[in-house]
C-alpha cells in the first residue's frame, strides 16, 4: 500500500498543533485567573504571624510529611508525621508542619503525589512569614481549582506551576520537596530561565569589574560573586560584556 507521506505530515502537524493549543489554553486559564484573584484579594498583615503561632497553615513542600527527629519508626508511619493539624499538646504537633496523603502516580513517573490540591517551595532564602510572600500564598491557592481543572480537561497535562514574584513556586500536584543536611536547597524558581524569559525581555547588559589594587581578598570574592548572580539570570536571548579596569581602563 502506498503511503502519502505529505498527508501524513499534515496529520501529525495538525494533531501537535491541537495538543499544543490545549497547553496554551491552560496557561491563559491559570493567567486570568491569577489576575483576578490577586486583585480581589483582602490584604492581611498579621498573616505571617499566625503562620508562626500555628493559626495559619499552607502546604509547604518542604515541611511536608516530615517525620520528627530520633523517630523509632513502626506502624502506620503516616500517623507519626509532624503536623499543624493535630492537637497542639501531641508529640507530633509543630507550627507550619503538615501531613498529606501522597500516591505515587504513574503519568508523573511514579513520584508520590496529590492530585487533590498543590503545594508550595520557599526558597531557603525567603521568609515566608513576610506580609508580601505569605498573603501571596494565601490568595494563589485559589489557582487549585484551575489546576484540577486543566488536568481533567486535558488528561496529558503534567506538572502546572505559579511562580511569584515574591520567590515561592506553587506546584500541581502537590508533591514532598526532598532535601538534604549535605546539599542545601539552592533552588529558586525566580533565577530559572523559564521564568526569566516570561517575567523579562531580552537585556544588553555592560558590567564594569574593577581589578585595581584595592580589589583584593573579600572584595574580590563579592565582586566576583555578583557577577556571577547577574550571568546566571540571563537567558539565550540576552546579551552581556564584561570589561574590566584597574588604575587605567
Amino acid at each position: 500500500e502506498e503511503v502519502d507521506g505529505y498527508r501524513m505530515v499534515q496529520t501529525m502537524a495538525a494533531e501537535v498543533q491541537i495538543m499544543m493549543q490545549h497547553k496554551i489554553d491552560a496557561i491563559k486559564r491559570i493567567m486570568e485567573l491569577a489576575e483576578n484573584i490577586a486583585l480581589d484579594h483582602k490584604y492581611d498583615k498579621e498573616r505571617g504571624s499566625r503562620l508562626a503561632e500555628g493559626r495559619y497553615v499552607y502546604a509547604n513542600a518542604k515541611k511536608l510529611n516530615v517525620l520528627p527527629d530520633g523517630d523509632s519508626g513502626g506502624n502506620n508511619e503516616f500517623e507519626r508525621y509532624l503536623s499543624q493539624y493535630r492537637d497542639p499538646s501531641s508529640d507530633y504537633y509543630e507550627p507550619g508542619y503538615t501531613r498529606l496523603m501522597l500516591t505515587p502516580d504513574p503519568h508523573f513517573s511514579g513520584i508520590p503525589v496529590n492530585t487533590t490540591r498543590s503545594s508550595v517551595h520557599v526558597p531557603t532564602n525567603v521568609f515566608d512569614g513576610e506580609p508580601k510572600v505569605i498573603n501571596a500564598i494565601d490568595w494563589s491557592k485559589k489557582l487549585d481549582d484551575i489546576f484540577r481543572d486543566n488536568y481533567e480537561r486535558d488528561p496529558s497535562l503534567s506538572w502546572q506551576y505559579f511562580g511569584s514574584s515574591t520567590g515561592f513556586l506553587r506546584q500541581y500536584p502537590a508533591i514532598k520537596w526532598l532535601t538534604y543536611e549535605d546539599d542545601p536547597d539552592m533552588y529558586d524558581a525566580r533565577m530559572r530561565d523559564w521564568y526569566i524569559k516570561s517575567a523579562a525581555s531580552a537585556k544588553d547588559i555592560v558590567i564594569l569589574l574593577d581589578t585595581s589594587g584595592s580589589m583584593t581578598g573579600l572584595r574580590k570574592e563579592i565582586a566576583k560573586h555578583v557577577v556571577i548572580n547577574i550571568m546566571e539570570t540571563l537567558g539565550e536571548d540576552d546579551f552581556l560584556t564584561v570589561l574590566t579596569f584597574s588604575d587605567e581602563t
